[in-house]
C-alpha cells in the first residue's frame, strides 16, 4: 500500500510505483502515459489508505500544536525559594553559616571636659591669731591663685576641743589651748594657728613686784600682715584708768595711745600695756 498510484509494466506486466521511471523488475522504461492497473479495487483501498494517513497526520499535528501551546500558556516552574534562617545563622540552601556584617555603630564625639584652673597657692588672711575668751569668734578668708580658679574651699580644724570652724570660715573658741585651722582647695593646703587663752584675767609683768594682775587684756598673741599694714586694737578691762601702750620695736609693730597696733615689717615684738602700776604684754607677730 502506498500513497502513489501504481503503473503496470508494458513488458513484464508487473505493477510498480508510479514515481519510478523504469520497471524495477525488468528495467523497461515506463510509458509516458503509463499503464494503470486494471484492478479497480486496488484504487479504492489506496484512496482510503491515503485519506486515513492524511487524517492521522493532521491529528498528530493538532496534538503537537495543542501540547506546545499548553506548555507555553502554563505558569513556568517558579525558581526555588531561598530561605535563610537569620535566627539560626545558617543558610538552609547551602547549609553554611551566614556571615552577617554588623552595622558599624555611630560613635558620638566625647565632650571635652572643661578644664578647671589648677590652684597653685592659697593665701590666708591670718597665719596665727589669738582668741582670748570662750565663744569669741574670728572669720578666716582664703585667696586662691590663680584668681580664675573655681575650686571649692574646705575648712577644718585639727583639734575641735580648742576651736571649731564652719564652712564660711568662722572660727569659734571652745577651750584653752592652740590648734591648726586647715584650708583645702584644688589639692593645695594652707594652715593657720589659733590660740585660745580662755582667761578673763591675764597674768603679766609687774613693775612694782606685785603678783597677779586684776585687769583683763583683750589680746595676748596676735599675728598680722605687714603687706597691707593690718591693725587691731588692744583694750583693758577691770579699771577706769587710762592704759599706756608702748612697743618694744616700733619698726615691726607700732601702737597708738588708744591701743591701736599696726603692722610695719616682718618680725615679732611685744606691746606693753601699763595701768594702775601693773604691766601686761601682748605678743605681736608680723608676717
Amino acid at each position: 500500500m502506498g500513497l502513489f498510484r501504481e503503473v503496470k509494466c508494458g513488458r513484464c506486466d508487473r505493477r510498480y510505483s508510479g514515481i519510478r521511471g523504469r520497471c524495477p523488475y525488468c528495467g523497461a522504461r515506463k510509458n509516458r502515459g503509463g499503464k494503470r492497473a486494471a484492478d479497480s479495487g486496488n484504487k479504492q483501498w489506496q484512496l482510503i489508505a491515503g485519506i486515513l494517513i492524511l487524517i492521522a497526520i493532521v491529528v498528530a499535528v493538532i496534538i503537537l500544536v495543542s501540547s506546545s501551546l499548553k506548555n507555553k500558556d502554563s505558569d513556568p516552574t517558579p525558581p526555588p525559594t531561598i530561605s535563610i534562617n537569620h535566627n539560626e545563622g545558617v543558610d538552609e540552601i547551602t547549609n553554611s553559616p551566614i556571615v552577617t556584617e554588623s552595622p558599624t555603630p555611630s560613635v558620638e564625639p566625647t565632650p571635652t571636659p572643661t578644664q578647671q584652673p589648677t590652684v597653685t597657692a592659697i593665701t590666708l588672711n591670718r597665719t596665727d591669731f589669738t582668741l582670748s575668751s570662750i565663744g569669741e569668734q574670728w572669720t578666716m578668708t582664703a585667696t586662691l591663685s590663680p584668681a580664675s580658679s573655681n575650686a571649692t574651699v574646705k575648712w577644718s580644724v585639727e583639734d575641735e576641743n580648742v576651736a571649731i570652724i564652719n564652712q564660711s570660715g568662722v572660727v569659734t573658741a571652745i577651750d584653752k589651748g592652740w590648734t591648726n585651722i586647715i584650708c583645702e582647695a584644688g589639692g593645695m593646703t594652707a594652715k593657720c594657728i589659733v590660740r585660745v587663752t580662755a582667761e578673763s584675767l591675764l597674768g603679766g609683768d609687774d613693775d612694782n613686784g606685785g603678783g597677779e594682775s586684776t585687769f583683763g587684756l583683750s589680746h595676748v598673741d596676735v599675728t598680722i600682715k605687714a603687706s597691707n599694714s593690718e591693725t587691731f586694737k588692744l583694750t583693758v578691762s577691770g579699771t577706769t584708768s587710762t592704759p599706756t601702750y608702748t612697743s618694744e620695736n616700733s619698726g615691726i609693730a607700732s601702737v597708738t595711745s588708744d591701743g591701736t597696733v599696726k603692722a610695719v615689717s616682718v618680725g615679732t615684738t611685744n606691746i606693753k600695756v601699763s595701768v594702775d602700776g601693773q604691766t601686761m604684754t601682748c605678743i605681736v607677730r608680723v608676717t
